[in-house]
């Protein structure tokens, strides 16, 4: 009987050939950063990832800073102390994209709510998808 399926991520769940390629055009895309700048930053790390030596958790911090951005988890960390919990344990839900890469950096569940659309009921499901 099966009880797993596993997926090579590199051009099977992606539409490019490497994972590297598809992470590197999202971040572009989502943080309107020029693509060769995410590259040379990205390719620093590229074989330490590879080989599983590190996670992209791990050069997070890293990697923006050497793009130049700067990241706050402080806001989060204050919240997640105060309501003493873990980010595995939240759901964050914002109308932005971007503002949902720290959340989900640290661990957190993230949903996007499409405020142009106003689809509640795709919303009230991408949230039962998590809490359920």
């Amino acid at each position: 009987m099966i009880k797993a399926v596993l997926f090579d991520f590199d051009g099977v769940l992606t539409l490019d050939k490497t994972g590297s390629t598809t992470i590197t055009n999202y971040i572009s895309n989502i943080c309107n950063i020029p693509l060769e700048n995410v590259k040379s930053c990205y390719y620093k790390f590229n074989k330490q990832l590879l080989l599983g030596e590190i996670t992209h958790q791990e050069i997070w911090k890293d990697f923006c800073q050497s793009l130049g951005q700067n990241i706050d988890y402080s806001i989060f960390e204050y919240v997640l102390n105060k309501l003493n919990v873990s980010a595995s344990e939240c759901v964050f839900i914002d109308n932005t994209e971007k503002n949902l890469i720290v959340p989900r950096q640290m661990g957190m569940s993230t949903v996007f709510y499409d405020d142009d659309n106003r689809d509640f009921d795709l919303f009230v499901k991408d949230l039962e998808k998590l809490i359920l």
